[in-house]
Parts: structure tokens; C-alpha cells; sequence
């Protein structure tokens, strides 16, 4: 094949995600630690999925078109890290094949080298030994592919195939914990899948995809929406001290009076100089898109410097400026007067810092929070808690259920406030986090919660009438005050460095070590909470799951404390699937 068309790249898509789907158990098992909880495998599956489900719209078009459509679906429909890098590829594809109907030799090695740098750019730190270098190292093989038969499309997917499993073997010298764990990185593996799937359309030997010609019209499969939840009126905020009307309120906490916004035209338009240009004017700033569009939003005491900045690098399309303090008093005054919120969380009851418990909670009418705080949440427990923490909205979602960029974007905007604070929880869910931020028409600040202890402890340090970007950095700092661990149960057999592990053994894990295998759900519990002694604290929380009760948990918690008596300890019910106790101490 000279050429590949928009149906021909259709084709390769369909023949990727029939690879991913008949190999997601294999990718899923390559988890560093041997926990019931990989989801790589599942997570590529469905961002590809999510593009099929786009391109499929386009498919008598061109492959520039077809690309385009796949990479907004690919955006959107991101799952876990992974599907993250994996879509941002797929966004690099559809710049290279901008406008063309077709694609030969030379079109695909341009078109994956512009992949693998926007891949690489949307990584603040990327990491070698993930599938970043094994689909670098692809395209690092292709030119001289290009060169040696440039009219052939098979012999360029041959050598990157060859090129893939290479790099995917090199992956546990590059990364120590892959070398620990003794497996090749999960997403590399993915990778190697889809450019596998696609030489094998080429040459013919891949199994056909189970859509036919005939029905790629109709929708692939459609991931549910994760169900959301609004914080009812009545959940207790953390306790701070409340302010009335006559005390200082959000309007003398706003840094920067007015929210700019702007909107550019132009041709070969960097976001990243003018962001760097803007990052002195104020906060709150995003400025997203690339290409012949930017959209900028900042708070600002100068927004005509900002207009200033936009103008020297491309036409104004639009432009729209706030009085944020302006804004404040006239929703304070529609509150006092029953009028409407606009979106903002509903005045909730806050207790005193001494309340007693059985005293009457004042209310902070007429004190509107200015941002909104979207929390993503496994277990019935742990909603509840957030809820009460001040969630304004809950997304559903965690290990093996990592939400899309694009549910968690949905999250964002359905709360109509002006600014979201957002905490993903979970480490794999950061990048898509990060995506749905970059995709909101709203400023997004990201606490980056590796867990859902850490999640907790962030909303302790939640002030709902603080300017959103400082109460975030707040909340960052507070999340780093706890350590964090979990107990669940090995679903292989494995070495982990020195500690030999059997299916059904307890693990213990904190971080990035796996600190013991036991026989007994106690003897790993009370493993854990040695090591994390050993980083101080002396406030044990132990939130059970949905597998164990109230008094098991409850034994726990005494053998804990018959071996370390100094400890105070509390127990939540948190609801968590596949581990059975989580871990903070702080």
C-alpha cells in the first residue's frame, strides 16, 4: 500500500482496539505491584474506543479529517495515565495528517514524530521506561525506513513493530521499579499492541474487526457516564470560624480585581510563550489551544496589559473583562434578597472551631464560596465523607474505574461556578484530571491527590471563602501532611525485590514500596503501620472497605493499638473496593 486512506486508517483503528480488547487481561497483569487493580490495558481500550466512536462519523472523508475526529474523541474519552499520553499521540497524528486525503510513508513518519512531541510536552516530567520511550524509539526507527523503501507503507510498520518490542524489553533497565517488579511497562506493552494491530491490517493477518463496513456508522461502545452527586444543603464544612456580612468576606480576599478573557486568531500560535508573558499580570491563568487559536483567561489588576500581550501575537476575537469584587457584592446582595446563586455551592451550616455538638451550627448566610470543589471518590464511605467536607460534586471513579478527561470535564462545567478546585484522588487519574482542566471554558486548580487519604486531608485545609488558587495551594500543602498506605490481597505470585509474594498473600504497600506479604490481614495491617511510625505522627485514621465489617475492622484497630498504644486511632468507613483497609497517618 503507497497511500492510506481516511476508511483504511478507520480500518487500522478498529483493528487497534480488537487488539487492546483481546489483550487487555495480559496489559492489565503488568502491574508493578501484583494487586488486583491494573486497569492500563482497560484504560487504552476505551480511549481508543471513545476516538472509533468520533471517527466512525467521518469515515468516507479524508484521513486528516478522519485523524481529527479520533484525536477530539481520543481527548475527551482519556482514561488513566496512559490513555492520556495515548490521546495526546493521537492529537500529534491529527496535526500531521492536517488536510490531506491521504497518507503515504513519508506523511506517517512526519505525522508520528509531531505525536511524540506532543505527547512529551504534555508531560511536565516525563518518565523513560514508560510507553513515552517506547514510542519515541518507534519513531526514532522510521526514517531510515522512510528512506530504504519509501513506497512502502508495510515495510515502515515492520520496522516499527521490530523497533517496539525492542524498546519494550529496555523498559525495566530504564525504570528501576519495572526492573523490581520484574515486567515490562504496561503502557509500552499497549503500544506495541496497536502498531502490531496496524501491521497486521496492512499485510492482512490480523483478524478482521468485529464492525463490519456496514456498521461503522453506528457508535462504538460508549463508556457510562459516572454518576455525580451534589453536596446537599445541611453537610457540615470543615470547621473554621464563620464570618457575617459585617466581617472580612471573599471580596477582600481577592488578589486580582478583574477576570480577563480573551480570545486569539492567528496563524502558528504558541501557548506557551504567551502564558509565560502573561504569568506576571496575575493568577489564575490558563491559556490553552495552540495553532491559529488561544484562549486566555487570568485574573488580573491590569487587564488592558493583557489585551496588550494578546495583541502582539495574533487578532482578538474576543474579549471579555469581569469585576470580580463587583461580582461578589451583587451576589451577595441577590443571597440576602433569596435571589439566585449563580452556581455557586449553597450556603452550608459551618461548625466553630470549639462547637459543641449538640449546639445550634450558625449559618454563614450571604458568604458565598467563590469556586466550586469537584472531588473524584470510590465507595459509599468515602462520598459521604467528601460530601460532608464540602464537595460540591462527586465523580465516581478510582482503581479499575478510572473516569474519562472527558466525565470529569462534564463534572466541571455542571457546576457553574466561575473557578473549580479538583481533586483526582488517585495517581493514575492526575493526567486526565489535568486534561479536563485544560479543556474547561473555566479556570480549573488542580490539587494533585495521589490517594484518597490524601484526598481527605486535603478539604480539611478546604476554606470555602478563600480566592480559589490560594486555597488550593493550601490544600496541596495540606495533603503532604499525611503519609498514606494500603493492605489488599496479591492476585499472583511475584518477587518484589527482596520480599517473595504468593497469590492471596495480604501486601502492604505505601507509595512506590510494597512493605510486606502476609498470611493474615492483621500481620500486613499491623506491618504497615510499623513503617509508617517511622515517618512520624502519632493520628492513625483506618478507612475499612466494602469486603470487611464494622467489627472486624474494630479488631483491627485494638491489635493496632495493643502494639503501638502511643497512637490515637479512628476508623471511617470509607466503602473502597479490592483493599480492604486504608492507611493514614499524620
Amino acid at each position: 500500500m503507497a497511500g492510506c486512506s481516511g476508511r483504511e486508517f478507520l480500518g487500522m483503528l478498529e483493528t487497534g482496539c480488537l487488539g487492546l480488547r483481546e489483550r487487555r487481561d495480559e496489559i492489565n497483569a503488568l502491574n508493578v505491584f501484583p494487586v488486583p487493580d491494573g486497569d492500563t490495558g482497560t484504560n487504552m481500550l476505551l480511549t481508543v474506543e471513545a476516538a472509533l466512536k468520533q471517527a466512525r462519523a467521518c469515515v468516507t472523508n479524508g484521513i486528516g479529517d478522519v485523524a481529527a475526529a479520533a484525536a477530539g474523541g481520543a481527548l475527551r474519552g482519556a482514561r488513566g495515565n496512559s490513555g492520556v499520553i495515548l490521546s495526546q499521540l493521537m492529537a500529534g497524528f491529527a496535526d500531521g495528517f492536517k488536510g490531506l486525503q491521504s497518507a503515504g510513508v513519508k506523511n506517517w513518519e512526519e505525522a508520528w514524530s509531531k505525536a511524540v512531541k506532543a505527547a512529551y510536552g504534555a508531560l511536565l516530567n516525563p518518565v523513560e521506561g514508560t510507553m513515552l520511550t517506547v514510542a519515541r524509539e518507534i519513531g526514532e526507527a522510521l526514517p531510515a525506513a522512510a528512506q530504504s523503501r519509501p513506497e512502502s507503507l508495510g515495510a515502515l510498520f515492520t520496522e516499527a513493530v521490530k523497533a517496539g518490542r525492542n524498546s519494550l524489553q529496555k523498559t525495566p533497565l530504564l525504570l528501576p521499579i519495572l526492573k523490581k517488579a520484574g515486567v515490562v511497562d504496561a503502557g509500552g506493552m499497549g503500544l506495541l499492541v496497536i502498531w502490531e494491530s496496524f501491521a497486521g491490517y496492512l499485510s492482512g493477518s490480523a483478524p478482521a474487526p468485529e464492525t463490519s463496513a456496514a456498521s461503522r456508522a453506528a457508535p462504538a461502545h460508549a463508556p457510562g457516564n459516572a454518576p455525580s452527586s451534589t453536596s446537599p444543603a445541611g453537610h457540615a464544612l470543615p470547621a473554621t470560624e464563620s464570618k457575617g456580612p459585617a466581617q472580612a468576606g471573599v471580596e477582600d480576599l481577592i488578589t486580582f480585581g478583574y477576570c480577563t478573557e480573551c480570545l486569539v486568531g492567528g496563524s502558528n500560535l504558541a501557548p506557551e510563550v504567551l502564558r509565560n508573558n502573561l504569568v506576571p499580570l496575575g493568577d489564575s491563568l490558563l491559556v490553552v489551544g495552540g495553532g491559529d487559536l488561544l484562549r486566555v483567561h487570568v485574573h488580573t489588576d491590569h487587564p488592558g496589559h493583557v489585551i496588550e500581550l494578546c495583541l502582539l501575537v495574533g487578532e482578538l476575537l474576543e474579549v471579555k473583562v469581569d469585576n470580580l469584587r463587583q461580582q461578589h457584592r451583587d451576589l451577595v446582595a441577590a443571597a440576602g434578597s433569596g435571589g439566585e446563586k449563580n452556581g455557586f455551592l449553597e450556603s452550608a451550616p459551618v461548625p466553630a472551631k470549639e462547637a459543641d455538638p449538640g449546639a445550634e451550627i450558625p449559618s454563614v448566610q450571604g458568604e458565598l464560596p467563590p469556586a466550586a470543589l469537584v472531588v473524584v471518590s470510590q465507595g459509599d464511605g468515602f462520598r459521604e465523607i467528601f460530601q460532608s467536607l464540602g464537595a460540591t460534586t462527586v465523580v465516581e471513579g478510582g482503581q479499575t474505574a478510572n473516569p474519562s478527561a472527558g466525565e470529569i470535564l462534564e463534572a466541571i462545567e455542571s457546576t457553574g461556578a466561575q473557578e473549580v478546585i479538583l481533586l483526582p484522588n488517585n495517581p493514575n487519574i492526575i493526567l486526565a484530571a489535568e486534561q479536563a482542566a485544560r479543556l474547561s471554558s473555566r479556570p480549573v486548580h488542580i490539587v494533585p491527590t495521589g490517594s484518597l487519604q490524601e484526598g481527605v486531608s486535603a478539604l480539611l485545609g478546604f476554606v470555602p471563602i478563600e480566592e480559589p488558587a490560594t486555597c488550593a495551594r493550601k490544600m496541596t500543602e495540606s495533603a503532604r501532611l499525611v503519609h498514606t498506605g494500603a493492605v489488599t490481597r496479591a492476585v499472583r505470585q511475584a518477587d518484589f525485590g527482596d520480599l517473595a509474594v504468593s497469590a492471596g498473600d495480604f501486601i502492604a504497600v505505601t507509595g512506590k514500596d510494597m512493605v510486606a506479604a502476609e498470611s493474615s490481614l492483621k500481620a500486613a495491617l499491623s506491618a504497615l503501620v510499623g513503617a509508617l511510625i517511622k515517618r512520624g505522627g502519632r493520628l492513625l485514621t483506618l478507612f475499612w472497605g466494602d469486603d470487611l465489617t464494622a467489627e472486624e475492622v474494630t479488631d483491627l484497630a485494638a491489635e493496632v493499638s495493643r502494639l503501638h498504644p502511643a497512637l490515637d486511632i479512628e476508623i471511617y468507613h470509607g466503602g473502597q473496593p479490592l483493599y480492604p483497609v486504608l492507611v493514614s497517618l499524620e
